[in-house]
């Protein structure tokens, strides 16, 4: 057999198949015998009957399940013409398919380009409270989106992962931000959707498959806020906000500027995110210190002036602080002169939020604080001093502290023979700190001598107090 004048076959077999002929390819067939003979004499075959068999098409479209369409999702075939296809603004794709073969179409896509679409600490709470047994996930694609590490469960460590995703360690969950189900399957159990159809499998395909659909879901979005163009946030913001300020700082003697960032209108949250910048061309990032509230820092980009902040209570549980409560300490170290400098909150990279027990989103704004380039005073360190009266005590104390600097310490009381039996961590400010102290709420006391030791303080000894009345 000859393909356009070439030689593709010369085995004895009596048909020739092929799948890669183009329009307007002519074969040919010569025929030989193989028997002894004086002279050879090649006959040529009269016609061929060639019968095409016409190509299929299979198509359908990728949508999210708030009914968005998904577009730029590649979506692979098995043994096709082509190999991936890439769906439209309409989330649309199609393939045209030789008939009476077997395919696999699966959907695939991690080219978002911000990563943390529709992921933030709200996804977070929500995770906790569904291994929390507290509030379930209520749909199965919801479930789905909870299970980043594709497990089939989920756990404190998707948790994690989800984190690590909003503070920007990482930009996907390994190689994966989506995942895609088939729109035809049914769930057996909505509550544990594990396995799901992830593609569409066609064997000895004969006829054109339409309305061939995949339902796309954002890993870590069990919210379901994922919105195709980024930044057009589908979430009600609350009308309040929390604002983040800090007082005055000023240049220390080694060149390094302490920001005390403080917080207002911090009312019943159970999580927050937000990210800080500062000017790279005047300040180096040194470090964080005394955290007061269990926030998660990612400080990898600090050489580019940026420091990602969130915090999600563990056990969802709300949170209120004063008006002026600190948050962290920042310290930065000054590189070159300035007048006048700030930092600022940026929505680069995370977008700047409070969540509150009703799991609604509250705006974080910046409200006030300047870095000055002047040097700090240096103060005359007093000694810090502890005071404790009455003494002997009924079961009530003062207790009176003294201190330089702002700190936090733990207030211990020890029976005789050396065991704690009372424990309270505290904050301190600069100047006196008093604390009242009900010791007869600790019924297992009995009358007698105690020491009083604050951990966290200077050349301080025990005070000893006599409780004369405790049960």
């Amino acid at each position: 057999f000859s393909v356009n004048g070439s030689v593709v076959q010369t085995s004895g077999l009596n048909t020739y198949s092929t799948t890669s002929l183009t329009a307007g390819a002519y074969i040919s067939c010569s025929m030989i015998s193989n028997a002894a003979c004086l002279s050879t004499t090649t006959a040529y075959s009269n016609s061929i009957t060639i019968n095409f068999a016409p190509l299929v098409a299979t198509s359908g479209r990728v949508y999210h399940p708030s009914g968005s369409l998904i577009p730029a999702v590649t979506v692979r075939l098995s043994n096709g013409l082509v190999d991936s296809i890439v769906t439209d603004i309409a989330g649309k794709y199609s393939f045209n398919l030789i008939q009476q073969r077997n395919y696999t179409v699966a959907p695939f896509k991690n080219n978002d380009q911000v990563k943390t679409n529709g992921v933030n600490v709200l996804d977070v709470l929500k995770m906790q409270s569904h291994i929390l047994n507290a509030t379930l996930l209520n749909t199965p694609y919801k479930i789905i989106a909870g299970d980043v590490n594709g497990d089939g469960v989920i756990s404190i460590f998707d948790v994690i992962m989800v984190k690590r995703l909003i503070l920007g360690y990482d930009t996907s969950f390994f190689g994966k931000t989506w995942a895609f189900v088939d729109s035809a399957a049914a769930f057996v159990t909505p509550t544990n959707p594990f396995p799901f159809a992830s593609s569409k499998n066609y064997t000895n395909i004969t006829a054109a498959a339409n309305n061939q659909s995949f339902i796309g879901v954002k890993l870590g979005d069990v919210t379901q806020d994922w919105v195709p163009v980024a930044g057009v946030n589908k979430q009600v913001l609350n009308k309040n906000t929390v604002k983040i300020l800090y007082d005055e700082a000023l240049v220390e003697s080694n060149n390094n500027i302490r920001i005390k960032v403080k917080v207002k209108d911090f009312k019943q949250l159970m999580g927050m995110q937000f990210a800080l910048s500062f000017n790279t061309s005047i300040f180096d990032f040194v470090t964080i210190e005394n955290k007061q509230v269990a926030f998660e820092q990612n400080i990898n980009l600090a050489n580019n002036g940026i420091i990602s902040f969130i915090w999600a209570d563990a056990t969802n549980n709300v949170k209120t602080l004063a008006d002026g409560s600190y948050l962290f300490d920042i310290i930065l170290t000054k590189k070159q002169n300035f007048d006048k400098e700030d930092i600022a909150i940026s929505n680069e990279n995370i977008t700047a939020l409070a969540f509150n027990k009703n799991f609604e989103s509250i705006p974080v704004v910046k409200v006030g604080g300047s870095i000055i380039n002047k040097i700090l005073p240096i103060k005359t360190l007093l000694p810090e001093t502890l005071d404790v009266y009455p003494n002997p005590t009924k079961g009530d104390v003062t207790v009176t502290i003294n201190t330089n600097l702002e700190k936090r310490v733990s207030l211990i009381l020890f029976d005789i023979k050396g065991k704690m039996v009372y424990q309270k961590p505290v904050s301190l400010v600069n100047g006196s700190n008093q604390f009242l102290l009900n010791f007869t709420k600790q019924t297992h006391l009995k009358t007698g001598v105690y020491y009083f030791k604050v951990n966290g303080l200077d050349a301080i000894t025990m005070k000893e107090i006599l409780i004369t009345t405790a049960p």
